[in-house]
């Protein structure tokens, strides 16, 4: 299996045995669909985390803005970016 397949797995496990789950966890499989170019996954990941009050955060939004914009998914990105915005997640130099 893919790597992004795999932590995709891993953390849909994890989150039905209702194990803790960290951004961290959440960064690390959204940047592992971008770097497949599965932008769909990554957005998924994303939303998955809001909806088990997994906190959000540069890295995650980053990470899948980058997969939007390598998919040439420009409007995708910037209603991530709005996002953001609306929330107050912090944006740097990466995004």
């Amino acid at each position: 299996a893919s790597m992004w397949g795999r932590s995709l797995e891993l953390l849909g496990s994890m989150w039905r045995e209702q194990m803790a789950v960290g951004t961290f966890i959440g960064d690390q499989a959204i940047i592992a669909c971008q770097r497949a170019s599965e932008w769909a996954r990554a957005l998924d990941v994303l939303h998955s985390m809001v909806e088990h009050s997994v906190e959000i955060g540069t890295m995650s939004c980053g990470a899948a803005i980058q997969a939007c914009g390598k998919a040439s998914m420009w409007g995708r990105s910037l209603e991530l970016l709005g996002t953001m915005f609306r929330e107050h997640i912090e944006m740097d130099t990466i995004i």
